[in-house]
């Protein structure tokens, strides 16, 4: 019996905080937590580790820095998050071991070592965590554009998301399109093939629906075919050529070295817009970036043959002709001979260009196959060696070491392939350097083809010539907080 007063008694505690929670349930819910206004959403675009190199946070850490706040960063794994970094000194550890991942698995960056990454970091470069803060800044009641600048790796029609996922150009679309988004959005995008995302200047990304009714507008690095600069495990800022690098700088009026320059205002209204900053790195990159935005994508949709124009204020394209002519050592010409010169040039650029990429399909092709005799010389005799979570894989290279590295000496095929993949990067490098030479030139092809589409659209008028100058106004947005 003596158990009954005790059960009682937790049978009245039970009854009491239900009680207390009925209570609760029954009281007025609490008013949602107001929506902190941001000024910006900075994302580094990676799936692993390895695609966070350092220029990556580098980049992000100046957008913090240049766009008025407040703002989020979403990196990699979040906060504590690593980037990848170039060793300043020679790579030490176990040659033989270094060798047999060189032919069995080659990787890019191996040979970097990982560091913090040099950035506050909010959040998880996660799609639904992405996702989550653009609905909550799109629904703020503010005047002041919501600027999101995503830094890293891309594919066409997709960027590289925490963990190896991908958020796709069809998803951002529908995030930015969503009826209860009515704040002005200008996405910058600074990897590779990220002009594939200006579909968004589009009704759900479909030409054929005609233009999204929602305030958006887009900047990019490179166009929808091409890859960009910008991903650098080099921490050596003077040696970075990449787009974010130069835009970033230009917002607060300054060269990529820190140097006030004037001449990026190219309105001269005292203010840098994002397209002014997009305009300086059209000019001075050393890269083969070549940029786009959506008023491109737009205007060669509507517009897709020079006629009969009228004058337009351009002064960004303006800047953009007159910088690169001036780079290029062009004498002074009326649009269309600059137009002409400049085709001609890039024609014989892309001639040199193709036959280097048929050279680069071939030697790919002797790579592989030198490769797979080389491997399978190797793994006949020592079958574990591809696989160094194996059991038997440190057993077998602490016993056979002097016969491997021995095999690895006399192999022809093995030496055969180290020739071919040595040739893959020659002229991989040598795509590279030539993309370089050529990207100025077709930057001022491209320009000079906007400007006069442009006052060919102006000509004709009307609502596809009002909501051209409508996604420019959007473009000009010059970042202000909240």
């Amino acid at each position: 019996m003596r158990f009954w007063p005790l059960l009682l008694a937790a049978v009245l505690a039970c009854q009491t905080r239900s009680e207390k929670r009925a209570d609760r349930n029954d009281a007025a819910p609490a008013p949602a937590a107001a929506v902190r206004p941001l000024g910006w959403l900075a994302v580094g675009a990676g799936g692993v580790p390895g695609d966070y190199q350092i220029s990556i946070a580098q980049d992000l850490g100046l957008a913090r820095a240049v766009l008025p706040g407040p703002g989020k960063v979403l990196f990699g794994s979040g906060p504590g998050a690593s980037v990848a970094r170039a060793r300043e000194t020679a790579p030490s550890g176990d040659a033989l071991v270094q060798a047999l991942g060189e032919l069995l698995a080659p990787r890019a960056g191996r040979q970097d070592e990982f560091v913090p990454a040099p950035l506050s970091i909010d959040l998880p470069a996660e799609p639904k965590l992405l996702e989550v803060e653009l609905q909550r800044q799109l629904s703020v009641p503010t005047s002041a554009p919501l600027v999101l600048w995503v830094a890293g790796h891309g594919e066409n029609q997709s960027l590289a998301m925490w963990p190896q996922t991908q958020l796709l150009a069809g998803q951002l679309v529908s995030w930015l399109q969503a009826k209860k988004a009515g704040r002005s959005v200008a996405v910058v995008l600074t990897t590779c093939f990220s002009g594939s995302f200006d579909s968004m200047v589009f009704q759900a990304g479909d030409p054929k629906r005609g233009p999204s009714r929602a305030t958006q507008c887009g900047l990019f690095a490179s166009t929808h075919d091409l890859p960009a600069d910008g991903c650098d495990p080099n921490p050596d800022r003077r040696k970075q050529e990449g787009y974010g690098i130069h835009a970033l700088n230009a917002l607060r009026r300054r060269d990529r070295a820190g140097r006030l320059d004037p001449s990026i205002d190219s309105d001269g209204d005292g203010r840098i817009s994002l397209l002014e900053a997009h305009s300086r790195a059209r000019i001075v990159s050393q890269s083969a970036n070549v940029p786009t935005t959506t008023s491109e994508r737009y205007l060669r949709e509507v517009a897709r043959k020079v006629g009969k124009g009228a004058k337009v204020e351009l002064p960004e394209e303006r800047a953009v002709i007159a910088g690169l002519a001036r780079r290029l050592g062009l004498p002074a010409a009326d649009l269309a001979t600059l137009g002409v010169r400049a085709e001609t040039e890039l024609r014989g650029f892309e001639s040199r260009i193709a036959a280097l990429a048929k050279d680069f399909q071939a030697a790919k092709l002797v790579e592989d196959s030198t490769y797979k005799q080389a491997a399978g010389e190797l793994l006949a005799r020592w079958p574990v060696l591809d696989d160094p979570w194996h059991p038997a894989y440190q057993a077998t290279l602490a016993r056979e070491r002097a016969a491997i590295q021995e095999h690895l000496a006399r192999s022809s095929s093995y030496s055969a392939n180290r020739r071919a993949v040595l040739r893959v990067s020659e002229l991989d490098a040598a795509q590279w350097k030539l993309r370089t030479e050529a990207a100025p030139w077709e930057n001022l092809v491209r320009a000079v083809r906007t400007l006069r589409l442009a006052e060919t659209l102006a000509a004709r008028g009307g609502p596809q010539w009002k909501h051209y100058r409508a996604l420019l106004q959007c473009e000009r947005a010059v970042p202000r907080a909240p």
